[in-house]
């Protein structure tokens, strides 16, 4: 499958579907989609970039996914909270530059296309062929690109994927050499033997970090061995094993000098040495000890080996220092025996040991992890040591030679590969290092300057991490991945690349230079029309001959001794004028067709205007244009070949080149050792040259390529190519390539090809980033690179705020698996939900570092109580709003409730402000949920009868100005969180002169708010609480007045306060609120139930009954109604009274009361008759 850097020209609609399935899509889902296809069209992504960004960069790094599998729940997570802190920063004023990435090298590439080839070991790729096994990988990292892409655009994550860095660009990979060589520089690289993690499947060391990310609970078999003492019958040293297969590498014994040995006799006379402090777990509280002896006096006993011919495979001096036992610090009294069983070459602490003693180094166990095929192993030659029939084998042995003194199951952590999922093994070989131990204290100096969400990560996992900080073990033993820039020559020297440029000054040269000449001026010029040279009579013009023959005449200086021309009829003319100037003989022209025009395809003599308006701009040209015209990459390609082939042809030689415009450009590009994306990215920047233009290029020196003829410096092509030092010796480049997660953590500048470009821009504002986001995984993986990178290079920090997401698990706290059935498709929440509910479900659960339990019921019941909440207040507004609502100030003193809604907005803005500027999404989130609960159920749930018009027309337009005014901020806030909902929102409410998108909007200023509202509001509110409480206890319906609310004490003055009280009285249906010391609480509800109280209650039951079956007819709000009313007699007089009130409060022309003599009994006494509109 062809990479996206050739796929994402013309974008087009209905681009989701095939990843919902069959789920259907609810209308929320529908509208996000609609909003998508609105910002595709208006570019509105390109527009916030290009917005004034007065406050300067806010810098963003994207950690790259790798698109070889589909994107999951946790991806949405962790890109929802990337796309929030761009969002928010780009409204506050900021530029935040949002460059996408890939990762495409490493392990999890190769074992995903060994699946595929059903390969099981190294060797089997490597017979296959390294070449074509990496170009599989190249094809495999862009299986799901296109789905990460539309997943990507789907969730509202704003990042720029036109222009992404990929890992495996040949400038990416030469940024990374440049850090390689400033290692070497700064002496912090260095090549060691010695024990490293291993995976036996995959053939490569591990690092601490990938070692951290795979620990699994296993159940292993513990053996107890007893050694047999040189010189004593029946005498015994025992040691205790987790790894049994490590047994017959056995070199020594280790005991701690510092501890008390104590000599056992057993049952059946065998005596046993062990530390003292461990006898009683291993032979009981009434174990028989004969001797005591200190650590020191073990120190040199020998023993007999568990495998007799192993000896043998040593030299007579080694086998002298071997089987013998040697102090060791390391040794504890805490579990086994307290004295160790020393493998050399199998765990780290046992590798020292022997360093320090000098004792035997040989493998018995190859790097595939299965036992050498030695006649002194026996049938253990070929076994994989972790196989359990491996295992009854060493445990059969140790029996039969009386070795064996017991076997145990034990549970412990283990690490396992992080890619392949298979037993990692501790095991010696050949490694590059960064020395990071030697930075520990700049790290943790670095560490306490960054600002962690959550806080605890800096000291605790990412801090502990650091003070035990190893050194970074940063090779590979594989083939698709960065190279190790290290050449050497037989005789030591040694050469670390720092770029492309190096590479190609210590390539050997032929001495060839070049010049570059687009031919002269010809009819197609002069005519402005196309031809890829199929007119034959498109000939040079009489000036373009001449413009010839000044330039040949020009270059009379440089000594030309050979030119090669494009088989075209202007370029062939123009070589032999530039022949005939030169004094060339005619042998010195060569036609090549590779350096042809491009072939234009159906636009054959058509306009150049034609030409350029059907092929659209020059990045789309490159994969499959228009009109059958050749692609430019197969341009490309072509004089590429041309260039490397003209160039071996010759030596010493001065070569003229005369071609067109863009296979020139194209070529410059190839003599550059630039690779195929950036050359489609940046045609622009390339020469392109006017006819009978010459470019000086110089010399020519090659590169390593793949059969595309782009610069590659992926194995095989860098392994083949050989180097001279400047001290003449030959350099072959080591085998090794790099830890993929060297890749990652460099793209802080690789992403930028630093140091070969944007300098300005890394060396500025681009380093380090503001803002990074992934999962707390990452604490030990790219937070750690990045970190350990940057400070490695004395570069500091690479980030100065992180936010770190938990896992997200199944409802009952389960990782989420295929096995368990339990993995949610985030597809198909987005129909079922549209992603916004999705967003904010992950934003407002809990913290941002803690694990997330996904439960589809709390998207339900989010999407309830937020997103139907505030889409209802929008409907709201939209049905009753006013129609001069144009966002001037009304006439009139403010109603005390716009005056509130405008302060709760406002503290609103400062609280979210206040709290995404300090990384707390979390609680951010819950205040624009508070917000929606204060908006819907108090504002207008109060404004309801000001919104209708039943105040009158300047309160209905104060009610809808304030109400617009509040949903517009409202818009702009959330817009970060839920950037469809606020964009639903924005388009209802915004004003003449305000931008088409919301996100195009710089973030609300509004005016400071009054505290001393909210907080009276909020008492007022408390007492609404509380009266309607008791009320509810009462068992009186809030359509009953009552007389009065009566509060033992007012400090705020709420009853005092005419709108204030108004609004408590209105809310609960009282006539009064009053203050009295006495009263029987600090809120007491009169419930008793006057005649006229009754009275006011039948109209309000009235009202009700004739605005639902208004309702239920269909009316509009603004359609007056005729109403007939039936009443029983003890209700017919008062409705009668107040006729023309309840008329105005339900929009009646007429009513009409007549009296029910059945309705006397019913409760309420009074129901329609009739109703139609007016």
């Amino acid at each position: 499958m062809a990479h996206p850097e050739n796929q994402r020209e013309g974008a087009q609609s209905s681009l989701f579907a095939s990843y919902y399935g069959s789920e259907p899509l609810s209308d929320r889902a529908r509208r996000e989609e609609a909003i998508l296809a609105q910002w595709r069209e208006t570019n509105a992504f390109d527009r916030s970039l290009q917005k004034p960004a007065p406050q300067g960069e806010f810098v963003f790094y994207e950690g790259p996914p790798t698109a070889n599998g589909r994107p999951g729940i946790h991806h949405l997570v962790a890109r929802a909270f990337k796309d929030l802190i761009p969002r928010y920063k780009t409204m506050r004023g900021y530029y935040v530059r949002r460059k996408a990435g890939w990762d495409t090298h490493g392990l999890p590439v190769e074992v995903e296309v060994e699946k595929k080839l059903g390969f099981k070991t190294k060797r089997e790729v490597e017979a296959f062929g390294i070449e074509r096994f990496n170009e599989l990988c190249k094809q495999s990292v862009w299986e799901y690109a296109r789905e990460w892409e539309r997943f990507t655009e789907r969730i509202g994550y704003w990042i720029d994927l036109d222009n992404a860095y990929v890992t495996y660009h040949p400038e990416y990979i030469a940024t990374l050499w440049w850090i390689v060589a400033q290692l070497h520089k700064r002496d912090l690289l260095y090549r060691d033997y010695k024990v490293v993690p291993w995976c036996p499947r995959c053939g490569t060391p591990l690092s601490s970090h990938e070692l951290a990310q795979e620990y699994r609970e296993v159940e292993d078999w513990a053996l107890y061995v007893r050694f047999a003492l040189e010189g004593k019958e029946n005498e015994y040293l025992l040691a205790w094993t987790t790894t049994p297969w490590t047994l017959p590498g056995n070199i020594a014994l280790a005991a701690h000098p510092e501890l008390s040995y104590v000599k056992v006799r057993a049952k059946g006379g065998a005596a046993y040495w062990l530390a003292k402090d461990r006898v009683g777990a291993i032979f009981g509280e009434e174990a028989v000890v004969e001797e005591e002896q200190p650590g020191t006096q073990l120190v040199g006993w020998r023993y007999r080996p568990l495998w007799q011919g192993v000896p043998f495979l040593w030299s007579e001096e080694e086998q002298a220092r071997a089987l013998q036992v040697y102090p060791a610090e390391f040794v504890s009294a805490e579990e086994g025996t307290g004295i160790v069983h020393t493998a050399v070459m199998y765990g780290q602490e046992d590798y020292e040991l022997g360093e320090r003693y000098q004792l035997p180094k040989r493998h018995l166990v190859a790097e595939d992890g299965t036992f050498i095929p030695e006649e002194a192993l026996g049938a253990l030659g070929g076994k994989y040591v972790k196989d359990p029939e491996t295992e009854t084998l060493i445990e059969e042995h140790l029996n039969k030679t009386g070795a064996l003194f017991r076997g145990e199951t034990i549970t412990h952590a283990y690490p396992f590969c992080w890619r392949c999922k298979q037993r990692v093994l501790y095991y010696a070989h050949t490694s590059w290092f960064v020395r990071m131990s030697a930075l520990r204290e700049e790290l943790l100096k670095e560490n306490q300057t960054i600002h962690w969400e959550p806080e605890h990560l800096r000291d605790g996992r990412f801090g502990e991490w650091l003070v035990n900080v190893k050194d970074w073990a940063i090779s590979r033993n594989r083939f698709w991945a960065t190279p190790l820039p290290v050449w050497e020559s037989p005789t030591g020297t040694r050469v670390v690349v720092d770029s492309i440029a190096t590479l190609r000054n210590l390539t050997p040269s032929r001495g060839n230079r070049f010049w570059l000449m687009r031919h002269g001026e010809a009819l197609s010029n002069a005519g402005g029309f196309v031809d890829d040279g199929r007119d034959p009579n498109n000939s040079l013009t009489g000036e373009g001959r001449e413009a010839v023959r000044q330039a040949a005449r020009a270059l009379k200086e440089q000594g030309i001794t050979v030119i090669y021309t494009s088989p075209v009829r202007r370029a062939r003319e123009t070589a032999e004028v530039v022949r005939q100037e030169l004094g060339l003989p005619q042998e010195a022209v060569r036609v090549d067709e590779r350096l042809r025009e491009i072939g234009v395809g159906e636009l054959q003599g058509q306009p150049l205007e034609k030409w350029h308006e059907v092929m659209g701009p020059p990045r789309a040209r490159f994969a499959a244009p228009p009109a059958g015209a050749e692609p430019w990459e197969a341009v490309r390609q072509r004089t590429a070949q041309a260039l490397f082939a003209i160039n071996e042809a010759h030596e010493g030689e001065r070569v003229l080149i005369v071609s067109h415009q863009t296979p020139l450009a194209l070529l410059t590009a190839a003599f550059d050792a630039r690779g195929a994306e950036w050359t489609k990215r940046n045609y622009e920047k390339l020469p392109l040259l006017h006819p009978a233009e010459v470019l000086e290029k110089g010399e020519f020196r090659p590169y390593p390529h793949n059969p595309q003829w782009e610069v590659d410096l992926h194995r095989p092509y860098v392994d083949e190519w050989t180097l001279v030092a400047p001290d003449g010796s030959r350099l072959k480049r080591v085998e090794e390539v790099m830890d993929v997660w060297f890749d990652s953590g460099a793209m802080p500048l690789a992403q930028d090809y630093y140091p070969f470009e944007n300098r300005q821009w890394v060396d500025g504002p681009g380093y380090p980033a503001d803002y990074i986001c992934e999962g707390v995984d990452q604490t030990r993986g790219w937070f750690y690179t990045l970190h350990a990178i940057g400070v490695a290079l004395g570069r500091g920090k690479a980030y100065r705020s992180v936010i770190s997401v938990g896992h997200i698990l199944d409802k009952e706290g389960k990782k989420m698996s295929k096995s368990l059935g339990n993995i949610v498709d985030p597809w198909q929440m987005m129909a079922r939900y549209g992603v916004d509910v999705v967003r904010m479900y992950m934003y407002s659960i809990n913290q941002p570092g803690m694990p997330k339990l996904f439960d589809e019921a709390h998207l339900k019941e989010l999407e309830r109580n937020f997103f139907n909440l505030v889409e209802n207040t929008l409907n709201f507004y939209t049905l009753y709003r006013h129609p001069n609502d144009d966002g001037k100030s009304p006439p009139g003193e403010p109603h005390i409730l716009d005056v509130w809604l405008a302060s709760r907005t406002s503290a609103l803005e400062a609280r979210v402000r206040a709290l995404l500027d300090d990384y707390k999404v979390f609680e951010a989130a819950r205040e624009l949920l508070s917000f929606a609960e204060d908006l819907s159920r108090w504002y207008v749930r109060r404004s309801r009868t000001r919104m209708r018009g039943l105040t009158g027309e300047e309160d209905h337009q104060a009610a809808s100005r304030a109400l617009r005014e509040a949903l517009r901020a409202f818009a702009q806030i959330v817009a970060p969180f839920t950037p469809f909902l606020a964009e639903h929102f924005f388009a209802a409410v915004r004003l003449a002169d305000d931008p088409t998108s919301v996100h195009v909007t710089n973030w609300p200023q509004l005016a400071p708010p009054d505290t001393t509202l909210l907080e009276r509001m909020d008492k007022a509110r408390a007492i609404v609480s509380e009266a309607l409480r008791q009320r509810d206890q009462a068992g009186i319906r809030v359509r009953q007045p009552l007389a009065k609310i009566v509060l033992s004490e007012d400090p705020m003055g709420i009853a005092t306060n005419e709108a204030l009280a108004r609004e408590v009285c209105e809310e609960v249906n009282v006539l009064a609120l009053e203050v009295n010391p006495d009263a029987s609480g600090a809120v007491a509800l009169d419930t008793t139930i006057t005649d006229e109280l009754r009275t006011m209650g039948w109209v309000r039951e009235a009202q009700r009954l004739i605005q639902e079956a208004r309702k239920k007819a269909g009316m509009t709000p603004k359609e007056e109604a005729n109403v007939v009313l039936a009443a029983a007699p003890q209700a017919q007089g008062a409705l009668a009274a107040r006729r023309d009130t309840l008329a105005r409060a339900v929009r009646a022309r007429e009513l009409n009361i007549t009296q029910d003599e059945s309705l006397a009994q019913c409760d309420p006494p009074v129901r329609v008759v009739a109703i139609k509109t007016a």
